[in-house]
């Protein structure tokens, strides 16, 4: 018998991108995409707070 290759090949299967870096990717693209993140939900709820303590305080006649 005739052996062609006597070389065994042994292959490594390795992650090309960690779950963590994935999820920074995919946010990353939203964002992009988007044009939305975190940062501008805080900003949204804080106009929104700002807009209802001048409505309340105005109600009460404590803010001019």
């Amino acid at each position: 018998m005739f052996i062609r290759n006597a070389y065994a090949e042994h292959y490594l299967r390795d992650e090309k991108m960690t779950e963590i870096q994935f999820i920074g990717t995919v946010g990353g693209i939203l964002g992009l995409f988007l044009g939305f993140s975190f940062v501008s939900i805080a900003e949204i709820v804080y106009l929104c707070m700002g807009i209802i303590v001048r409505k309340v305080g105005t109600l009460r006649g404590t803010v001019r």
